[in-house]
């Protein structure tokens, strides 16, 4: 079935009856009308808006999984076809985990949509939480699209709700510059409006924190510095690695994806060992265990001696946060940033870097030279961002993954548009599938 139109009759408002954030209890599908009519109405569906994040299918399992696995950090190891095509970068257009991650991002976004519309319709609100939640909303749709637009490609952008099938009739897909515009323009206005400071919650620094990351990938490189180093001057870096992961709220992480045992992820139990309750559906690559240095204190924090993925723990239950965002890589984007200006401060970019080098245990960087530090921050963003659905965008970013991936070919850089939305809207596939 299309895609599209199965989130504007279902998926929707499947969830946006919950009363507190992380506890969802689904009871019916409710019209969006009948949901969002006050303040009530609105506190509910913002809800269900951040529980669309919590999907296997999206931050629950497969936005952190597929990035390492089709990039060179992991491997399948356990059965899951899907994966091995992805592992191999062989993935069929018919691929079951792209039509999930497609269809969550889609189910996102409409939910954001369905709140946008009708925020400013409510009564029984003041303009400054009205506006709030805008902000909110805007930024949950500049996250998706982000991923959208560099898992796909050019992807149909919409910025209204669908309610029925016919609003997901007569679908194009934009040009990349078009969604980019799109995020840009959401995260400033969350950036400007966004006054809430719970965690979990979109802030005001998550909404920067995510525009220094668009701006990097975009090439806006001035803008990136900017952003980042707004960031840096509000979170410290944990002086310890092992707290980012350990710690339920760690001061350096600037937005994640919180999880309960009602509301679990996957991750742990499709990384850990079978002999320890998990699937060991996918493990770190040799490439990836190379990479560490010795002596850096970030690997035994990843990666386990028996070579599984550490960063998540709760097998049981799935409880661990997902880091989105994080001060750590704002010290790298900063420091990138830098290195691609036409005038480059070397040794601000080294300073940064190093930072990041010194809470992992190690020496000075040795690059002096730019190319060498770009080099550098290359490596240390694979190995300070590892499993944590970085690695793949970075070598498409920088153009490298034939660097690390030498079988891969152009046609492979993007995802196959989802065969049932390529049958039932007629979008344009990506060359090669």
């Amino acid at each position: 079935m299309n895609t599209l139109k199965y989130i504007s009759l279902i998926l929707t408002f499947s969830l946006l009856m919950a009363c507190e954030m992380n506890e969802i209890t689904p009871t019916e599908y409710v019209a969006a009308d009948e949901a969002i009519t006050n303040a009530n109405g609105v506190k509910k569906a913002v809800v269900g808006c951040y529980d669309a994040l919590q999907s296997q299918s999206y931050y629950g399992r497969n936005m952190i999984i597929v990035p390492d696995l089709v990039a060179d950090n992991l491997k399948e190891s356990g059965t899951l076809q899907e994966y091995v095509e992805i592992d191999n970068n062989r993935m069929l257009a018919d691929n079951a985990t792209v039509l999930g991650i497609w269809s969550s991002l889609y189910d996102a976004i409409n939910r954001a949509n369905i709140v946008l519309f009708y925020v400013p319709k409510v009564n029984d609100m003041a303009d400054d939480l009205k506006n709030n939640y805008l902000g909110e909303m805007r930024f949950l749709r500049a996250l998706h699209y982000f991923n959208l637009v560099r898992l796909f490609g050019k992807v149909p952008l919409r910025l209204t709700p669908a309610f029925n099938p016919t609003d997901a009739n007569n679908i194009k897909r934009n040009d990349v510059s078009e969604v980019y515009a799109a995020i840009i323009d959401d995260l400033l206005f969350a950036e400007a409006n966004i006054n809430n400071t719970v965690r979990g919650r979109a802030t005001k620094q998550s909404a920067t924190a995510l525009l220094a990351k668009v701006y990097l990938t975009t090439g806006q490189y001035d803008l990136a510095k900017q952003k980042a180093a707004a960031v840096i001057a509000q979170f410290p870096l944990e002086s310890n690695y092992s707290n980012l992961f350990s710690t339920e709220d760690p001061a350096e992480v600037i937005w994640s994806v919180k999880f309960n045992a009602q509301d679990g992820n996957r991750l742990a139990l499709y990384f850990a060992p079978t002999g320890m309750g998990g699937r060991n559906e996918v493990v770190p690559t040799n490439e990836l265990n190379a990479a560490f240095e010795s002596g850096d204190l970030r690997k035994n924090v990843s990666i386990a001696s028996e070579n599984y993925v550490l960063k998540y723990k709760d097998i049981a239950t799935g409880t661990d946060k997902v880091i989105v965002l994080r001060n750590g890589e704002m010290y790298l984007i900063r420091a990138e940033a830098e290195l691609r200006l036409a005038s480059p401060d070397l040794s601000l970019a080294t300073a940064d870097i190093n930072a990041i080098r010194a809470r992992a245990g190690l020496a000075a960087t040795a690059a002096s030279t730019k190319d060498d530090l770009l080099l550098a921050v290359e490596k240390e963003r694979r190995v300070e961002l590892a499993f944590e659905a970085q690695r793949w965008f970075d070598l498409v970013r920088t153009n490298r993954i034939t660097a690390y991936l030498p079988s891969v070919t152009a046609n492979q850089i993007l995802f196959p548009i989802p065969l049932s939305e390529v049958q039932a809207s007629g979008l344009e596939q990506n060359t090669g599938y």
